[in-house]
C-alpha cells in the first residue's frame, strides 16, 4: 500500500472511483415498433425492464470536490448522475418487464400505461407486443444508486489509488481500516462549498435519453421532449 498524502484537500479535485458490492437497481428502456421507424412518431411502445446488478464500479473523471463529497455522504438522487461513468459490473438480472405506449401531444412525448383495450386481442386498439421489433436507435440502461452506499472509494485513482472507507479511514491491502484518517464525513457535511453537484431522478435519465435519440436518429423532431402527466 502506498503511503497516502495526509492532507485530504489534495484529493478533492482528483479523479476517483466508487466501488459497490451490494446489488444496485438497474433500469433498461428500449423503443419498439412494427418496422424501423422513419419518424419518432412511428414508434409504438417503450419496453421497460428492471432488475439488479452487482459489483458495480464507477469513475468520476471531472471532480470539483462536490462530486466526491456527494459520494461520501451518499447524497445521490434515484439514479447515477452523468458525472459517474460505469467501469464494470457483474451478474445482471432483469426480473421485471412491462410496456408503455408512446404518445405525442403537440411537442410533448408521454409514456402511457396500457389500458384494457390495448391488451384485448378482440379490440381495435390491441397492441400485439410479440409482433413488434426493437428499433435500431439507442437504448437506455441506468443504475439506481440512491439507496445504496459504496463500500469504498479510490482517491487519485489514476495515480496513487488510495482506498478509503466512507468514515474517511485509509484501507490496507486487505481492505481493513488503518489508523490513518483523511476526513470526517460529519465535517464534510457542514461545508457549503461542496453542495453544488448534479443529481438525477429516473425521469431525468429518461428525458435525456429521449433527447439523445431525437438528436441522433430523428433530427427533424428535436422540438419533442419527454413530459409527465
Amino acid at each position: 500500500m502506498k503511503t497516502p498524502i495526509i492532507n485530504f484537500e489534495h484529493y478533492l479535485t482528483l479523479p476517483f472511483e466508487a466501488h459497490y458490492s451490494d446489488t444496485l437497481a438497474y433500469y433498461q428502456y428500449e423503443f419498439m415498433s412494427d418496422a424501423d421507424p422513419e419518424a419518432f412518431r412511428d414508434i409504438t411502445v417503450v419496453h421497460e425492464q428492471s432488475g439488479q446488478v452487482s459489483a458495480a464500479k464507477f469513475l468520476c473523471r471531472k471532480n470539483t470536490g462536490a462530486e466526491l463529497v456527494c459520494c461520501i455522504l451518499n447524497r445521490h438522487d434515484e439514479v447515477r448522475p452523468s458525472w459517474l461513468e460505469l467501469l464494470e459490473d457483474e451478474s445482471m438480472d432483469l426480473s421485471y418487464g412491462t410496456y408503455y405506449k408512446v404518445a405525442i401531444e403537440e411537442n410533448e412525448v408521454y409514456f402511457d400505461e396500457f389500458d384494457d383495450s390495448d391488451e384485448d386481442p378482440d379490440s381495435e386498439d390491441f397492441i400485439d407486443t410479440d409482433s413488434l421489433n426493437y428499433c435500431s436507435c439507442e437504448s437506455m440502461g441506468e443504475y439506481g444508486i440512491g439507496d445504496t452506499t459504496p463500500d469504498y472509494l479510490v482517491l487519485d485513482c489514476e495515480n496513487t489509488r488510495v482506498k478509503v472507507d466512507l468514515d474517511g479511514y485509509v484501507l490496507d491491502d486487505e481492505d481493513e481500516p488503518t489508523e490513518c484518517r483523511l476526513f470526517d464525513p460529519d465535517e464534510l457535511g457542514e461545508r457549503e462549498e461542496y453542495e453544488e453537484y448534479e443529481t438525477r431522478e429516473l425521469f431525468d435519465a429518461k428525458y435525456d435519453w429521449v433527447k439523445r435519440v431525437l438528436s441522433a436518429s430523428f433530427p427533424l423532431e428535436t422540438k419533442l421532449y419527454l413530459a409527465e402527466r
